[in-house]
């Protein structure tokens, strides 16, 4: 009786071994699909993630990249890491490039959004909804605060809680070719320089800081990107930023040059335009390559 039940307690407890093995065997081979699929899945998520976004949030974040690659290199450039200064001045000036292209569109892709759309045919147009369609900035987001703040910031211009609304109004108030003229930034920018502290000097064609002085091949690489101001001095659309070319040079020399069946002086250096008057100086019209020139 005694070894009878000794007996089924042995096979009692073989049977619990090998169900264990088993059960060893099956969380192993658990683990090794879940680490061969963990990946693929990672990575099926984060496409998924950015499928999700808008194009607006895409170019934003493509813009944020090249900024931080623009960061980088500078601090390598500044701080004499450069194992060949020329190619890091090369990307550089490419890196510069490519941000003003996506600034400038998404400058375009606001200004394509914010556009009133076209109502269904067949229902009557409600004026409520007419008059909420026009508005360029409907609401004026905490994002939009704070890059309102740093463009007053830029031109040292005191701050105060009203500009809010007073840059609402202006904004939504321009004709849609006005609107589309000038990125968001460019429009907030324009709109601090009016409030800047230097804006009664007369810096910058009447009104506003003193343009940023740029060689005249920088003028011509922005030229798609400019609105003239006044003749010689310009505004980046996708910034706001006011910008000039060359100062006279007392020591260049002069060339005509005709353009609309009137002929100009030309600076061979600093490529300044100047239109001959009688009995009076001359007058200095823009930049030859630049704007209309």
């Amino acid at each position: 009786m005694a070894s009878t039940l000794q007996q089924q307690h042995k096979a009692l407890l073989d049977n619990a071994i090998k169900q264990r093995d088993n059960a060893i065997k099956q969380v192993e081979l658990f683990d090794t699909i879940i680490a061969s699929l963990s990946p693929e899945g990672k990575e099926v998520e984060t496409k998924k993630t950015d499928d999700k976004k808008t194009p607006l949030q895409k170019l934003t974040k493509q813009l944020e990249e090249q900024q931080s690659k623009l960061t980088k290199l500078n601090e390598k450039i500044a701080g004499g890491k450069s194992k060949i200064p020329d190619k890091d001045e090369e990307n550089k000036t490419k890196l510069e490039e490519t941000i003003s292209e996506t600034q400038i569109k998404i400058s375009d892709l606001i200004a394509k959004e914010s556009a009133p759309k076209p109502e269904k045919k067949g229902k009557a147009p409600k004026t409520e909804a007419k008059a909420e369609a026009k508005k360029h900035i409907p609401k004026i987001t905490l994002p939009m605060t704070k890059k309102l703040k740093d463009a007053f910031e830029t031109v040292e211009a005191p701050w105060d809680e009203k500009y809010k609304k007073e840059f609402v109004d202006s904004v939504n108030g321009l004709s849609e070719e006005d609107f589309a003229a000038y990125g968001l930034e460019g429009h907030m920018s324009k709109f601090a320089n009016m409030h800047a502290p230097s804006a009664a000097s007369g810096g910058g064609c009447g009104g506003g800081p003193s343009p940023k002085s740029l060689t005249v091949a920088e003028l011509v690489k922005l030229n798609k990107n400019l609105k003239q101001v006044c003749p010689g001095v310009f505004q980046i659309k996708t910034t706001g930023e006011m910008v000039t070319g060359p100062e006279e040079d007392a020591d260049e020399e002069f060339e005509d040059k005709d353009h609309d069946d009137v002929t100009y002086t030309v600076g061979q250096t600093t490529k300044r335009v100047y239109k001959p008057l009688d009995g009076s100086p001359d007058e200095f019209v823009g930049y030859w390559g630049v704007g209309e020139w």
